[in-house]
């Protein structure tokens, strides 16, 4: 493979040492995704391009994910999974730049287009790097690890965009571009611990694999919808609740901080269980709940902390369940396939709270957050609970 050492005999501390490594650049390429979650459609917004305009160019990043999901697991086959990470971090980082310099709408959406192809390998192969070395003991707690560095990353991101300036700058998306890069170095020295993929290997169908994981892909999509909806809902939810404006904007901080001080350690302790479902039930019946419990708690700010921090937490323990039963199910080539349909997945899940939960706010009004998000939990719980009936 080009450029990518063959794979090395591994310890499982060595392979903990590696994920650690993993997390270091999940960390910054999160830094860069943060920049970029609300870069774009902002710097539209400023030279006045209509709302229906952004949604347009904005899509294509989705379009990008979807044209190229396909055929990732070939790629990585063909060419090795380092050279597949370089030029997909190339192909994205020019994207980024040229973006704010683009002369047409229709060039800005070929960036857009462009930025999802190189995104989506990019990051799907980070993912699928991390999950090939996952061990039995620390699966839940290396992937918990991972989701946190990557989250706070994304946290780091946006909160430098909102402290730079008022408005988005050229300069925002050159600095994405730069964390971004910078990946690169760590991922050249520890590319040993890549997983070569063998072209002659038998796939798993694409229909058994959503056979046999169709709770962990629910795992991610339900994680993002929720994730999606309060942060982009949670804030003008609190607002037309009457909190003071300062206090409202915490909420996002809130769920930042939940995924954070939580996340790992609870994933520390579900690697004591072999059997996680009961603990996904748990989360959330626990999150349904609290979620019901927002228009009652919302004018009490230790509340409201409690309620968002615990959210946040159940939304972090929910994808760690999912990506921990598909890393323990597939190897090699399969758990690259598996970790490309669990992208899509997330995508989706995100685009969908967004779309449906503002639907849900226009036609139920302000509680139509909480009647998009509680309704989604509960409809998730009751197919598990229906899946292990039918399972007996």
């Amino acid at each position: 493979m080009i450029f990518q050492q063959s794979n090395v005999e591994m310890t499982a501390s060595t392979k903990n040492y590696y994920i650690f490594c993993i997390a270091f650049i999940m960390l910054f390429y999160g830094v860069s995704v943060g920049i970029n979650v609300t870069s774009f459609a902002l710097f539209l917004h400023q030279m006045g391009l209509p709302k229906s305009q952004i949604g347009n160019v904005v899509a294509m990043e989705l379009v990008g994910n979807l044209l190229i999901a396909p055929l990732f697991t070939k790629l990585c086959e063909k060419y090795g999974l380092f050279l597949i990470i370089l030029v997909s971090l190339i192909v994205r980082n020019i994207s980024i730049v040229a973006f704010p310099l683009a002369p047409t709408i229709p060039m800005n959406m070929l960036y857009m287009l462009t930025f999802g192809i190189g995104g989506f390998c990019l990051f799907a192969g980070i993912q699928y790097w991390g999950t090939s070395l996952l061990t039995d003991g620390t699966r839940t707690t290396m992937l918990a690890l991972m989701n946190v560095a990557f989250r706070t990353g994304i946290a780091l991101g946006v909160g430098f965009l909102f402290v730079k300036a008022d408005k988005i700058s050229i300069s925002a998306f050159q600095t994405s571009a730069l964390f971004a890069s910078v990946i690169i170095l760590p991922a050249f020295f520890i590319r040993e611990s890549m997983p070569i993929l063998n072209p002659k290997t038998r796939y798993t169908p694409p229909s058994k694999i959503i056979k046999y994981s169709i709770i962990a892909i629910l795992c991610i999509l339900v994680s993002n919808y929720v994730l999606t909806a309060l942060n982009n809902f949670a804030i003008i939810y609190a607002i037309e609740s009457n909190v003071e404006y300062r206090t409202a904007l915490l909420i996002n901080i809130y769920m930042v901080v939940g995924n954070l001080l939580f996340t790992i350690p609870i994933g520390f302790v579900l690697d004591r269980f072999k059997n996680k479902i009961p603990a996904l039930i748990f989360t959330l019946i626990v999150m349904c709940i609290f979620v019901i419990l927002i228009p009652f708690v919302i004018n009490n700010h230790y509340l409201t902390i409690a309620i968002f921090t615990t959210i946040s937490t159940g939304i972090g323990t929910i994808f760690v369940i999912g990506m921990s039963i598909v890393s323990a199910k597939f190897k090699q080539n399969n758990l690259a396939t598996v970790n490309t349909i669990i992208l899509i997945m997330n995508a989706v899940g995100g685009f969908a709270g967004v779309s449906t939960t503002g639907a849900a706010i226009e036609y139920w009004g302000n509680q139509g957050m909480i009647i998009s998000v509680s309704v989604l939990i509960l409809f998730f719980l009751l197919f598990i609970i229906y899946s292990l009936n039918n399972d007996e």
